[in-house]
């Protein structure tokens, strides 16, 4: 089964308002602003959504050596805790729960890291890597998981030069190649917003105490 023409135009809908990279190195930045700020809006928080300068900061973003995740979450706990959120990231996620994600309207869309294979087998994508040529695992945000098919989003695509047989950039694989270029690092990484548990009053009152 390939994806519906309902789940494409929900797609379409919402990625029109999501940020493109404008630079190589900064799929991962981009990915976490567009998914952030697409929960604030299905959620009606305005206040939500961040400034992708404050992404930058929070990966510690450099230019041309990109952006790392080892800062977070606490990085942008600042930003999501007083809106009720937090920030979950995994490397060892299974098929499942990615699929699980996705569906939960209380969550964010995910962001999942693909091996650089995605990107030299994506025709049309001319990639140069980053510092002296090095391969740079790339995020995209999953949107739709069916039995066939992995429906998502590439920050990456407006650097998307149209081969000769015409086409656009990739927002859609066969689920064996998007599990395989998932898993091909060794690991599942993976982000995403979520609500956090609510605390007990015990719990409010140790913290205070704490403090």
């Amino acid at each position: 089964m390939t994806i519906g023409s309902d789940d494409r135009k929900s797609y379409q809908t919402r990625v029109s308002s999501f940020d493109r990279q404008r630079r190589e190195d900064t799929c991962l930045t981009r990915a976490i602003q567009n998914v952030v700020d697409d929960l604030a809006t299905r959620h009606d928080v305005p206040s939500l959504a961040v400034d992708h300068d404050t992404v930058k900061d929070a990966c510690d973003y450099r230019p041309q050596f990109g952006a790392t995740a080892d800062p977070l979450p606490e990085a942008l706990e600042d930003h999501l805790s007083p809106h009720g959120y937090a920030m979950q990231i995994d490397t060892e996620l299974d098929r499942s729960t990615l699929a699980e994600i996705v569906e939960r309207e209380q969550c964010s869309l995910p962001v999942v890291e693909l091996s650089p294979s995605y990107l030299h087998h994506a025709e049309g994508y001319d990639v140069r890597g980053g510092m002296h040529g090095r391969a740079i695992p790339h995020t995209v945000v999953v949107f739709t998981i069916n039995h066939d098919e992995v429906q998502f989003f590439d920050p990456y695509e407006d650097f998307y030069a149209p081969p000769e047989n015409g086409g656009g950039p990739p927002s859609r694989l066969p689920k064996s190649r998007f599990y395989q270029w998932w898993t091909e690092e060794t690991r599942r990484w993976t982000l995403w917003i979520e609500p956090e548990p609510q605390r007990t009053l015990d719990q409010t009152t140790e913290t205070r105490g704490e403090e």
